[in-house]
C-alpha cells in the first residue's frame, strides 16, 4: 500500500499510456479493413421474389364476366305484397312529401286506403285527381295560381309552376303574392315593375316581443346631507362597446342608447339576503333610482347591480324580402323600409300585443292601418337559377308542384301530393 501511495501517479499514466497504443493498435486494424472493401463486397444479394405473376387479363378480373357470371343486383320486386307499383334502379316514380314528417313516401299512399303514411302513421290527404288524357287544362296549366293569360302576358312558360315563387321585379314579393294582392294604388300589379307592389309592410313578419336590457347600471347611490338632491348617484353607461361611469344628482339628464332620460328621484335601501357561502343573511345595498324619458312619461326604476329593462316591450321584426333583415322597434317609433329602386315607406308602431304576438303599425304617407304576426303572408322557396324551362314537363321542375293549391286566407302554397322524380338504390 505504502508504494502504490507513494506512485500512483506513474501508475495511472502507465495505464493511460497502454490504453493509448491498444486504441492506436484498433485504429490501425480499421483502417486495413477499409482497403479491403470492394464493390463486389457491398452489393446486395438477389433474392427470388415471394409472390405469383398474375394475368389481369383473365377472366377472374374482368368486370362484365363477374357480373354476368354471378349478379348481386336485386331483382325488381314490390316493398309489400299490397304495394301496386314496382321500381328499379334510376326508374322514376312518383312521390310526395308527408305533411306530418315530411319525410318523401310514395303517391300511391296518397291516393289509396287507408290514406296514412307508412312511416309515421299520420293522415294523408287525397289529392285531386288527375285530368284524363286530353282534357282541358283550363287556364292555369301548371296549376301555380298564376293563370296562362298573366303568364303569356310576360312572356313566361305555362307549364312552369315556378313562376309563381319568383320576384321577377324584385321587389321582395313573389309573382303570386303580387297577384293576389293589391299594389297600394289599388289597381293589379304589374308583375316586373319593381315600384308596383302591395305594402312593403306585408313583407314582415313578428319574430320576438320582449323587454330588451338597457346599457346602464346603477353602481352606488351615496347619501350627503338630508336633502337627496344633494346625494351622489353613481351610474355606469354603455357607449358602443365599453362602459363609462358618470356622478350625477337629481334633475341631471343622461342619454341611454337613443333616448333622454332625466333622473327625477332616488331612494337608499338596505335588504337582508341569504348567503349561501356564510350561511347567514346580510344586508344588502337595494338603493333605488327613478329616471323618466324627457320626450315621454316612460319611467325605469335602477337598483343597485340590477338589470334595467326597457319600460316598453320592443318588437323584433323580420323581412321575408330583404334576406330577413331585422327591424328593432318600439311603441311610437318610426321605420322605413325599401330603396329609391322600389320606393320607400315609413310606418309608426302604434301598439305591440306580446299575448297575440301582433304588431300594430301606420303607413304615414295616407295613415293606414296594417297588423304584423308572427305568420308570414308567403315564403321564398329555393329555386335552381335557370329560367330556360321550355319544353321541361311541370313534374320535372323543383319548386312548387303543378297540382298545388292556394291557401286563399293567407296566398301561401297548401302542402299537397306532387310527383317527382326517385330513385332506389340497389342493395
Amino acid at each position: 500500500m505504502e508504494f502504490i501511495k507513494n506512485h500512483y501517479e506513474k501508475i495511472i499514466l502507465a495505464i493511460l499510456l497502454i490504453l493509448f497504443v491498444l486504441a492506436l493498435i484498433y485504429q490501425i486494424q480499421i483502417i486495413t479493413n477499409i482497403s479491403r472493401i470492394t464493390p463486389e463486397s457491398l452489393a446486395i444479394p438477389k433474392k427470388d421474389g415471394e409472390y405469383e405473376s398474375i394475368n389481369f387479363k383473365a377472366d377472374l378480373y374482368n368486370p362484365s364476366f363477374m357480373l354476368n357470371k354471378d349478379s348481386k343486383w336485386l331483382p325488381r320486386t314490390k316493398f309489400n305484397p299490397q304495394d301496386q307499383f314496382v321500381t328499379d334502379l334510376c326508374m322514376p316514380f312518383e312521390i310526395a312529401r308527408c305533411p306530418h314528417c315530411t319525410a318523401f313516401i310514395p303517391r300511391f299512399y296518397f291516393r289509396s286506403d287507408p290514406h296514412k303514411c307508412p312511416l309515421c302513421g299520420g293522415s294523408l290527404p287525397e289529392p285531386p285527381p288527375d285530368p284524363p288524357e286530353g282534357a282541358d287544362p283550363g287556364d292555369d296549366t301548371d296549376g301555380d295560381g298564376i293563370s296562362d293569360a298573366v303568364c303569356k302576358k310576360y312572356g313566361w312558360n305555362v307549364n312552369d309552376p315556378n313562376n309563381a315563387l319568383r320576384d321577377t321585379s324584385g321587389n321582395g314579393f313573389t309573382n303570386l303574392f303580387k297577384v293576389q294582392n293589391p299594389a297600394n294604388d289599388g289597381k293589379s300589379c304589374d308583375l316586373v315593375d319593381p315600384k308596383s307592389h302591395p305594402p312593403l309592410c306585408f313583407r314582415l313578419y313578428v319574430a320576438e316581443i320582449k323587454r330588451i336590457v338597457l346599457g346602464v347600471k346603477l353602481k352606488k347611490l351615496q347619501e350627503r346631507g338630508e336633502s337627496r338632491s344633494d346625494w351622489d348617484i353613481q351610474i355606469d353607461i354603455k357607449k358602443k362597446r365599453d362602459w363609462g361611469t358618470k356622478f350625477c344628482k337629481i334633475n341631471d339628464t343622461i342619454k341611454i342608447g337613443r333616448t333622454d332620460y332625466k333622473i327625477i328621484d332616488c331612494n337608499r335601501k338596505q335588504e337582508e339576503e341569504y348567503n349561501k357561502d356564510t350561511k347567514s343573511n346580510e344586508l344588502k345595498d337595494k338603493s333605488e333610482v327613478t329616471i323618466q324619458a324627457v320626450n315621454g312619461d316612460d319611467k325605469v326604476v335602477m337598483v343597485v347591480d340590477q338589470p334595467v329593462y326597457s319600460p316598453k316591450e320592443t318588437a323584433f321584426l323580420r323581412d321575408v324580402g330583404d334576406n330577413d333583415k331585422r327591424y328593432v322597434v318600439e311603441q311610437d317609433r318610426v321605420f322605413q323600409m325599401g330603396e329609391p329602386r322600389i320606393g320607400i315607406e315609413k310606418y309608426k308602431v302604434l301598439q305591440i300585443d306580446s299575448s297575440r304576438k301582433v304588431v300594430q303599425l301606420k303607413r304615414e304617407s295616407d295613415n293606414k292601418i296594417f297588423e304584423i304576426s308572427s305568420k308570414k303572408r308567403f315564403e321564398f322557396e329555393s329555386l335552381v337559377e335557370n329560367n330556360n324551362r321550355e319544353g321541361m314537363p311541370p313534374e320535372m321542375a323543383p319548386g312548387m308542384p303543378g297540382n298545388m293549391t292556394i291557401n286563399p286566407a293567407t296566398g301561401m302554397p297548401m302542402a299537397q301530393p306532387q310527383p317527382v322524380t326517385h330513385s332506389r338504390r340497389r342493395r
